[in-house]
C-alpha cells in the first residue's frame, strides 16, 4: 500500500521546522511519516563530524513497539560498515528480508534482529559531499517489501531534514550538534535496566564474556551487567584500539592487562581488577601480541 502523505503533511512538516524547537519538530516530523508510511519505527541516525561513531538522535515507535534510541549512543560506525558505503554514495539501504543480508553484515544483522527488525529502509543525508545522518524505516510485525514510493518519500524527506539540520549550522551550530544523551566525544556502553538505560564510560568497561545469547560485562569498580547481544556486535562495535578478542568467549580492555604468561604454551592473561586469569586462544595470540608490542 503507497504511503499516504499529502500536501498537509508536507506543510505540517514545514511549520514544525520553522516554529518549533528543533527536538520537538523533528519528532513531530517523524511521527507523521511513520503514520503515514504504516511503519513500526521511524528514526534519524547522526554522525559526528569526524565519521568515527554515531547516535540515535530521534526515535519514533507504535505503540507497544519497544524503542531503542537509546541503546545506540555513541556507536563506532565500524558496526555499520556494510551498511554505510551504499549510503556515502547517496544510495538507500533497501532491505525487504534480514535473512537476505549477506555473512559480512552478520554482526548488523543479529543487532537488528535483536530490536526484532524484519524489513528496514534507509535513505542518506549528504551536506558537503560528506554522509551526515540517515533517516529510516523499520518493520517489525510483518516483512514489508519496499515499495518506489516507501523510497521517493523517505529520500525526499531525509533531504529536508538534512538542510534543516545542517543549513544554518554557521549560525545556530550549537543547536544543529546536539547529540543526546551523551557527547559525541565521548563513546559509552549503553545498558539495559529493564525499563530504564545506564550509560557507563567505555574505558572503566574492564572484561565481556558471552555465554549462549548474553554478554557478560564486567566493570574496574565490580559493577557487572548482563546484555542480550553477542560477543561478535561488541567486537564491531568497540574500538579496535581499546578492546582485544582474547578468546571466542571474552574480550578484554587492552589498557586493564597486566601481565601475559606464557608458560609450557599456555597463554593466560592477568587483569587488574580480575583475581583469575584468563586464557588465551591460540587464534587470538598474533593479534594479542602485536596490542602488546612483543
Amino acid at each position: 500500500m503507497p504511503p499516504t502523505f499529502h500536501h498537509s503533511d508536507w506543510a505540517a512538516v514545514t511549520e514544525a521546522l520553522l516554529s518549533k524547537p528543533r527536538q520537538q519538530a523533528m519528532d513531530q516530523v517523524l511521527e507523521r511519516l511513520g503514520r503515514a508510511c504504516s511503519v513500526d519505527r521511524a528514526w534519524i541516525i547522526r554522525y559526528n563530524d569526524a565519521f568515527t561513531h554515531f547516535w540515535n538522535v530521534h526515535e519514533w515507535v507504535r505503540p507497544g513497539v519497544p524503542q531503542y534510541v537509546h541503546d545506540l549512543q555513541g556507536i563506532p560506525v565500524s558496526l555499520g560498515h556494510w551498511l554505510n558505503q551504499d549510503l556515502q554514495q547517496g544510495r538507500t539501504c533497501v532491505i525487504n528480508d534480514l535473512r537476505e543480508m549477506p555473512r559480512t553484515a552478520s554482526a548488523l544483522r543479529k543487532e537488528w534482529e535483536r530490536q526484532g527488525i524484519r524489513s528496514l529502509l534507509a535513505a542518506p543525508g549528504l551536506w558537503e559531499g560528506r554522509l551526515v545522518l540517515q533517516v529510516g524505516f523499520d518493520c517489525v510485525h510483518e516483512q514489508r517489501a519496499w515499495a518506489p514510493a516507501d523510497i521517493e518519500l523517505l529520500s525526499a524527506v531525509t533531504q529536508v531534514l538534512t538542510v534543516a539540520l545542517y543549513g544554518n549550522r554557521g549560525q545556530a551550530a550549537e543547536d544543529s550538534m546536539d547529540f543526546p544523551p551523551c557527547a559525541p566525544t565521548e563513546p559509552r556502553a549503553v545498558l539495559r535496566r529493564f525499563l530504564a538505560h545506564e550509560a557507563k564510560a567505555l574505558e572503566d568497561l574492564l572484561l565481556i564474556r558471552v555465554s549462549g545469547d548474553y554478554s557478560y560485562l564486567r566493570f574496574r569498580d565490580g559493577h557487572e551487567a548482563v546484555e542480550l547481544r553477542s560477543l561478535n556486535y561488541w567486537e564491531a562495535s568497540l574500538p579496535r584500539e581499546l578492546f582485544c578478542r582474547v578468546h571466542r568467549g571474552a574480550l578484554v580492555n587492552l589498557r586493564e592487562i597486566e601481565r601475559l604468561s606464557r608458560s609450557g604454551g599456555r597463554w593466560e592473561l592477568y587483569l587488574k581488577a580480575l583475581p583469575e586469569p584468563l586464557p588465551v586462544g591460540r587464534r587470538y595470540r598474533d593479534v594479542l601480541k602485536h596490542h602488546l608490542s612483543i
